[in-house]
């Protein structure tokens, strides 16, 4: 979808797939790698993809086809879901902070729009977010708003944009060009944020940054192959894809990076499938792990909704 984490992006011609309930999750061998249980969470006929969980509340985007537009849906614990973007529009979703939902609203190009889950009422950002360019990739976390701003046309400007929504400071965290140097926002948490930016398709690295002190940190690639997807939790740990392009390369693998444990990969997915857009929630001590996983092999296999337990 143009409104997507993924819009622009050099997987433009490539389909999604469901990942099949049997998919065996390998691990690194020599015990670096963690125990993690693959779980569904939404595998329907349809495409469910953009997955964005917080404390009490799961949403997603979904669409009866990859030609058919996509709407946004949350679902509560234990209730039933509800869908947030209005007739005509389509809806991508961002992320959850609190009660309040960020998403990327689309007619067709996007901007940012906010959506109370407590009041069900919509709202906008303040002045300044949202503009005549393309706002997506919406992420948010107390005062602070991740998004991308890019032209409305494929291969011209992309800005990584963090913008504080009380202050209406806004810092430009790194550009792109839609072709070769493209930049993608992962999400923000607490004082820290992530983005990937890349020089080819194979040449993705995926950054960290402090939002006190403005320091920016790569993310160890020492297998040099390309990152993506990425989100990063309030303690600072990020978590990634990696394979050898972001084009569904081979040997996909689900990663976390942290600075006193550094990286370790958790899972790895069978050939042809991959993961697009991750979103960690932390509850009592443990990362459940949410993204969408789909099949690059073949146009008429829906993507679907899986976690793991870190």
């Amino acid at each position: 979808g143009k409104g997507g984490p993924l819009a622009g992006r050099f997987r433009l011609t490539m389909s999604r797939r469901a990942l099949a309930l049997g998919l065996v999750w390998s691990l690194i061998p020599g015990g670096i790698a963690d125990a993690a249980t693959l779980t569904p969470v939404l595998k329907t006929r349809k495409f469910e993809e953009y997955p964005a969980a917080a404390p009490g509340y799961l949403a997603w985007s979904q669409s009866s086809s990859r030609q058919r537009p996509f709407n946004l849906f949350v679902r509560p614990t234990g209730g039933t879901r509800f869908r947030v973007n209005p007739a005509g529009t389509q809806g991508f979703m961002g992320s959850i902070d609190g009660t309040t939902l960020a998403y990327n609203q689309a007619t067709p190009f996007g901007d940012v729009k906010f959506f109370d889950l407590a009041t069900r009422i919509h709202s906008d950002p303040p002045q300044g977010v949202n503009t005549a360019a393309h706002e997506s990739g919406i992420s948010l976390s107390g005062s602070w708003l991740l998004f991308r701003r890019s032209a409305k046309a494929f291969g011209t400007f992309q800005e990584i944009i963090l913008f504080n929504l009380t202050t209406g400071e806004q810092r430009i965290l790194a550009t792109g060009d839609g072709r070769r140097k493209y930049a993608q926002p992962g999400t923000v948490a607490g004082d820290f944020v992530t983005w990937l930016k890349c020089r080819n398709p194979g040449g993705c690295g995926v950054f960290r940054y402090h939002i006190p002190t403005a320091a920016t940190g790569s993310v160890p690639n020492p297998r040099a192959r390309a990152q993506y997807a990425a989100a990063v939790t309030a303690d600072g740990s990020v978590y990634f894809a990696e394979s050898t392009n972001i084009n569904c390369g081979q040997d996909v693998g689900i990663w976390r990076y942290t600075s006193t444990g550094g990286r370790k990969r958790l899972a790895r997915l069978p050939g042809g499938r991959d993961a697009a857009k991750m979103s960690p929630l932390v509850e009592a001590g443990k990362v459940r792990l949410f993204f969408d996983v789909f099949d690059c092999r073949q146009s008429n296999r829906p993507s679907d909704i899986f976690k793991v337990t870190v």
